[in-house]
């Protein structure tokens, strides 16, 4: 075999995963001592986000996924924190492309050129070391004459303001990328092997089991039974004692240090002492200088060597489209004059992979159109192939995932799968038969309780998200059928078949073009707890009105009763829930099954009291069923609707209302399927929300045409039914202790995502549509279901943050809980110093102000939406609820301070907050140089509120030494974001 030419390489960045993103960043920087010199705001579009850091002149990147079903979220619940690519820098990347591809070496799965140089990325695939790697090149200029050999030379990674990014390297100077080590997979002993093929494709020059690059050397270790490959350490030395000193006593307080090396993100990081001049020496480990590279015989295109044997496919990497912005190398549009030559290209990479690699993640893919300005650009960029907006792009990649998890659902099934579904049964069935009682009467009988059992039970067939007919759509129906019969005078049925028709295209449409993408991404919890609310005040609302009818036909006895009857059924209801904290009354089981079936044994109690004793001889109002197979208005004898029969003008017009519908069906079902599948539950198995609104469409104009009421998905039943699935599992994860490498097991929670519990739970509820079951559903008072709205509501108010933001209303300043010093006013923060004496101004603490104004707000919004929901206009109101997002989005911050806002509400269906994307924007603009001076003042991130605190005068309980760390530690005890809950992802912690 002909000896390899090497090429002069660089390792100049390593990419990590982490689970989560704030915390690697603030332990790495803390214990290096660094700063975040690029962050990548692009990647957000592909469920990730990224922070840089610099290593002397080379790049520590740190991705996270945020959203489910992405490849980068694959491995890391694979692997857990830890390497991701090894991104290596030479003179001329494209020369040795060519030569990999000749003698079929590598393959490579993304390759992308600019003006600066090229990006390409290889297929792990017979590349040992478990780690992804790119090799890159960056063209010579009069700027950069040597840009493989200076320190500092020009990164595209780290974006395109050179100035701003070096600035962060040079003052990193005095840490150098000294050594990375990666593991073998398990079983496999030659080091020297792996390095081999390392040197055979990439060119990197090679000694024993070491690549040795310019700036740097990669190691291999053999593998370890029970530890996965990728990367195991990274030694970095650390120039001067102090600062040597220094970066081993904050690994020490960040408790990540011990034995000389530290364990943060998964990868053991090992420090040595590097003198200035022996940094000098090692920065080039074979010894190569400015002269003679000059004089060397560099031909990139002359290797040889022999076809390397296909290692098995490793297949849980990156995407190649999900590295970088439209300001780094790999995603920066291409020059308008090299547009028609550069474009096929691209699109050839994007789907090199196709035939042995799983199919492309949809949410990472974007063509390079959609980053020009160009407003008709953009939109062809936006349907094209990758597009956010092309035509089937979630629905084809949900079914997919359907494929491949659809075998999976059906086969578990154990004993808790089987006490979810009777679980769900009770909690499901009962609320729904609550509502139908309320909509016989309000659409003239048109709808009961059998329309209502038979939609729940032959529509609910979904895994965790739970479907049912919901309080807002039978508020919504009343006042259609009010329309219908006092001003539009036409008949209910044929009209409202007509608007679930139109409602159900009208969910293709949204399916077809990835509406969620593009809507629910932007959604803050401003708006879901508002919608929340609105849900808790429909619940009591409901109640009363049971009660009202009551009054109205019952004598003053029995009606004073059935006031009982539903306070104590809600009260009995209430009691019981608590169970699980009664110990140590009762065996464990005992309390868990009062617990999961309070309100079925509460309902039990309260339909048996009223036949007991004197109590017999009392009025009853209950709930009226049909005694046959056959819907509940006499005026029809099938379940099938003539809709053809409406006038033509009349069915166009249910346009309006199906529009409407469309909008609250399908932010309702959209928030029920985020919620009962966020992180708590511990959710593996892809979703698939494009397919459920097919699905959720389909159903809809199919109710219509049957003439019974649409399911969609339920709050708070949904995320009910997924805590009743959680379940604790053991997991190994590997820990470096005292230097040596231990298999911990921690126990984490999962919920077991399958199908038999909806299947289960919706046969169960489809049984009561026969005549027996249907009799005993009719011995239901319906006081008892006044009671069970009044249970439902304060179940869904109880987990609401609006609630305990509303005590704090109510509670005196002074014992209020402090609140961060983050929120203090710019012209304040100065003086949240600690008072070092008795005469020093006492520090300022915020005002709580803003945070009440903003609890008013949602409180008054809410309670206008309610109103609505009583007039004419009652259809109109999701609207409304829609209307909110736009508002918080562009209103509110010019009134409340920006610094509160992102304290206080968050993004609903992915982590972060509004202010955060904006700071991330403005810094990207910062850096990029198009900031011109019209986006928001990120120097202070209270300026501009209208509600802008002042401070308060903040005067310490105990001696003037509590400062800012007592305040802090305080607030963290009961910060009320902190903690996640079932229904809106987060709670308060009071």
């Amino acid at each position: 075999m002909q000896q390899n030419n090497h090429s002069p390489t660089r390792l100049r960045q390593i990419a990590l995963l982490a689970s989560d993103l704030s915390i690697a960043e603030d332990t790495l920087n803390t214990v290096l001592g660094t700063e975040v010199v690029f962050r990548d705001a692009q990647v957000a579009q592909w469920g990730l986000r990224n922070f840089l850091i610099a290593i002397g002149g080379d790049i520590i990147e740190v991705v996270s996924p945020f959203r489910d079903g992405t490849t980068a979220g694959k491995l890391l619940k694979k692997r857990g924190d830890g390497g991701y690519m090894i991104i290596m820098q030479t003179l001329d990347a494209v020369a040795r492309k060519n030569y990999i591809e000749s003698l079929g070496l590598s393959k490579v799965i993304f390759s992308h050129e600019t003006q600066d140089g090229y990006c390409i990325q290889y297929h792990p695939k017979g590349i040992p070391g478990g780690m992804m790697p790119e090799l890159d090149s960056h063209k010579p200029s009069p700027e950069n004459p040597e840009p493989l050999l200076s320190p500092f030379s020009p990164w595209h990674a780290c974006g395109t303001d050179y100035k701003s990014y070096s600035a962060g390297m040079r003052r990193a100077s005095y840490l150098q990328l000294v050594q990375v080590t990666c593991r073998l997979k398990p079983g496999e002993k030659d080091t020297e092997g792996a390095a081999r093929i390392w040197e055979q494709v990439f060119g990197v020059k090679r000694e024993g089991s070491e690549l040795v690059f310019t700036n740097s050397r990669l190691q291999f270790t053999k593998g370890v039974d029970g530890l996965s490959e990728g990367l195991e350490s990274i030694t970095v030395g650390v120039k001067g004692k102090a600062r040597y000193d220094d970066t081993l006593r904050r690994g020490k307080n960040q408790n990540v240090y011990r034995d000389g090396r530290a364990v943060m993100l998964g990868v053991e990081w090992r420090f040595v002492l590097l003198p200035d001049s022996e940094a000098r020496r090692t920065r080039l480990p074979f010894n190569i200088t400015l002269n003679r590279l000059h004089e060397a015989s560099y031909n990139p295109t002359d290797f040889s060597t022999r076809p390397l044997d296909i290692m098995s496919l490793i297949s849980a990497f990156r995407p190649r489209s999900t590295r970088g912005g439209d300001s780094s190398l790999r995603h920066r549009p291409h020059p308008r004059r090299r547009r028609k030559s550069t474009r096929p290209d691209s699109g050839g990479a994007l789907h090199a992979e196709a035939g042995d690699e799983e199919p492309e993640d949809a949410h990472s893919i974007i063509t390079p159109s959609k980053h020009t300005p160009k407003a008709f650009r953009v939109l062809r960029g936006s349907v094209s192939t990758g597009g956010p907006l092309r035509p089937f792009r979630l629905v084809k990649q949900d079914i997919v995932n359907l494929r491949r998890r659809y075998l999976s659902d059906w086969i578990l099934f154990n004993q808790l799968v089987f006490a979810s579904a009777v679980y769900v049964f009770f909690t499901n069935l009962l609320p729904g038969i609550t509502f139908a009682s309320d909509l016989y009467v309000r659409t003239g009988k048109s709808w009961g309780t059998i329309e209502v059992v038979f939609s729940t039970g032959l529509f609910c067939v979904q895994p965790l998200n739970i479907l049912g007919v919901t309080g807002p759509f039978s508020v919504l129906a009343e006042n259609i059928y009010a329309l219908c019969q006092e001003v539009f005078d036409v008949p209910f049925l044929p009209f409202m078949a007509w608007s679930l028709i139109h409602a159900g295209w009208l969910h293709y449409i949204l399916a077809i073009i990835n509406a969620h993408d593009w809507t629910m991404r932007y959604v803050t919890t401003f708006a879901t707890e508002i919608f929340s609310l609105l849900n808790s005040i429909i619940y009591f609302h409901k109640a009363v009105q049971e009660l009202e009818r009551a009054h109205a036909s019952l004598s003053f006895a029995a009606f004073l009763y059935a006031v009982i009857g539903a306070v104590g059924t809600m009260l009995l209801a209430i009691f019981l829930s608590t169970a699980e904290s009664w110990k140590p009354l009762f065996h464990r089981y005992i309390r868990m099954g009062l617990t999961e079936y309070a309100a079925a044994i509460s309902i039990i109690v309260f339909i048996g009291l009223p036949h007991v004793g004197e109590l017999a001889n009392l009025d009853k109002m209950t709930l009226p069923v049909s005694e046959t197979f056959r819907p509940t208005s006499p005026d029809r004898d099938r379940f099938f609707v003539e809709f053809w029969k409406l006038p033509v003008g009349w069915i166009f017009a249910a346009i309006i209302p199906g529009i409407i519908i469309t909008i609250l069906f399908f932010f309702d079902h959209e928030v029920s399927s985020i919620i009962c599948t966020i992180d708590r539950y511990g959710t593996r198995k892809p979703g698939g929300f494009a397919w459920d609104i097919v699905l959720l469409g389909t159903t809809t104009a199919l109710c219509g045409i049957l003439g019974i009421p649409p399911a969609n998905g339920l709050l708070p039943q949904a995320p009910l039914h997924s805590e009743s699935l959680m379940h604790s599992e053991v997991e190994q994860r590997t820990v470096i202790v005292d230097g040596e490498e231990k298999i911990e097991t921690h126990e984490v929670k999962r919920v077991y995502e399958q199908r038999w519990s909806s299947f289960l739970h919706a046969g169960a509820i489809l049984a009561f549509v026969s005549p027996p079951l249907m009799k005993v559903l009719g011995l239901t008072p319906t006081s008892v279901l006044a009671g069970l709205f009044m249970f439902m509501g304060e179940q869904s108010l109880s987990v609401n943050p609006i609630l305990y933001r509303t005590f704090y209303l109510l509670t005196p300043p002074s014992e209020l809980p402090p609140l961060p010093m983050s929120l203090a006013d710019s012209q304040h923060r100065d003086r949240a110093i600690p008072a070092t004496d008795d005469t020093s101004t006492p520090p300022s603490r915020p005002s709580y102000i803003p945070v009440h104004l903003y609890t008013i707000l949602q409180i008054v919004i809410t309670v206008i939406i309610f109103i609505v929901t009583l007039t004419r206009g009652a259809p109109a109101f999701p609207v409304i609820i829609v209307a909110l997002v736009p508002f918080r989005l562009f209103v509110m911050k010019r009134w409340w301070p920006r610094e509160y806002l992102r304290f206080v509400d968050a993004w609903a269906c992915r982590e972060g907050t509004p202010e955060d994307d904006e700071d991330a924007a403005a810094k990207q603009d910062e850096m990029s140089g198009s900031n011109d001076g019209h986006g928001n003042n990120q120097e202070d991130g209270l300026s501009g509120g209208v509600f802008a605190s002042r401070g308060e005068e903040y005067r310490p309980k105990t001696s003037p030494e509590t400062g800012n760390n007592a305040v802090d530690h305080d607030w963290i005890e009961l910060d009320f974001r902190t903690r996640t809950d079932e229904e809106l992802g987060r709670s308060i912690d009071a």
